[in-house]
């Protein structure tokens, strides 16, 4: 059989391909939350310090933010599929990691190369239904989105489960045989798809992965070692330079990762905003909640997971 006939049937079966979406979007989201409820049982077993387990929450977000850029123009570049598959394989690599992982740094390190692996998977998995005809890209769409909300409800139950009553380290080994299944099936049933002959605007990849990282890393050690502290005034100047550089090179750039056009919008500029600011509130809100249950008024990880799910229900109505 042709390369050309393969691909054809791989793209008359849209199922496949809502499976394929659906179940990446889940997993990637999964894991911005499953691990907040059992971050109490890590803490006990590997004697993490509270900063300490700011970063195996907050690692997976840093890499996946700072990234998440650079991954969607390399969808463009190489051709999601491609990319879509070396995404879940670092990211189902990284889980099995994470969840062997018998010391902090090994952890975080793992939680780091975990939201590299998802910032390859998401803007991929949007990139090949890009291709497909309007109503299996809007199924497509509304396939991925309903997955990520039912992640968000699932993911502190699920967390708090399998630390009660298997082992914390199952949090991330459970990524590893769904990962495994995802990758079979998108290597049967995503097509290869063309390439978009787009540059890889090294400049602006480097610029954006600064000012997101950067940023990042502020916000997080902000409470802890002071706003007006060394490294985190650094981190600031630092986020505030990349994202000043990041401007000036999309400006110029014969073909820029951001159309800086689309912020003349103001719904576009207002969402982009809103989700900055959701963002920021519910991983706060996940974070210290799930410890202040368990650690203050002595819930268990499944009850603390379960007070979870109002707020994860509100967010899907």
């Amino acid at each position: 059989m042709s390369t050309a006939v393969a691909a054809e049937r791989r793209a008359a079966r849209p199922a496949a391909l809502f499976l394929v979406v659906g179940l990446a979007g889940f997993i990637t989201t999964l894991d911005n939350t499953v691990v907040t409820v059992a971050l109490p049982s890590i803490q006990r077993d590997l004697g993490a310090r509270l900063a300490a387990l700011e970063w195996v929450a907050t690692g997976y977000i840093l890499t996946f933010a700072g990234l998440m850029l650079a991954g969607g123009r390399l969808a463009d570049v190489c051709g999601p599929r491609r990319v879509l598959l070396a995404g879940l394989a670092a990211f189902t690599g990284a889980s099995l990691g994470a969840g062997l992982a018998t010391s902090v740094p090994l952890l975080v390190a793992a939680r780091l190369a975990q939201g590299a692996g998802a910032a390859l998977i998401l803007p991929a998995t949007l990139a090949v239904l890009a291709g497909r005809e309007e109503r299996q890209r809007s199924m497509g769409v509304a396939v991925w989105m309903a997955s990520g909300a039912g992640a968000l409800a699932l993911g502190p139950v699920v967390g708090g489960y399998l630390s009660q009553y298997a082992h914390w380290s199952w949090v991330f080994l459970i990524n590893v045989p769904v990962g495994a299944a995802v990758i079979a099936l998108a290597w049967a049933g995503v097509p290869a798809g063309a390439r978009s002959g787009r540059s890889l605007d090294v400049p602006g990849v480097l610029a954006s992965v600064v000012f997101l990282a950067a940023g990042t890393f502020a916000l997080i050690h902000g409470g802890e070692y002071g706003w007006t502290s060394a490294p985190v005034v650094a981190a600031l100047v630092t986020c505030l330079g990349g994202g000043i550089a990041f401007v000036a090179v999309e400006r110029r750039a014969p073909d820029p990762m951001v159309a800086l056009g689309l912020f003349a919008a103001r719904s576009f500029t207002g969402g982009v905003v809103a989700q900055v600011f959701w963002g920021l509130g519910v991983n706060g809100v996940f974070f210290y909640t799930a410890l202040f249950l368990q650690g203050v008024l002595g819930f268990s990880p499944t009850d603390s997971g379960m007070a979870f799910v109002p707020l994860a229900l509100l967010v899907v109505l």
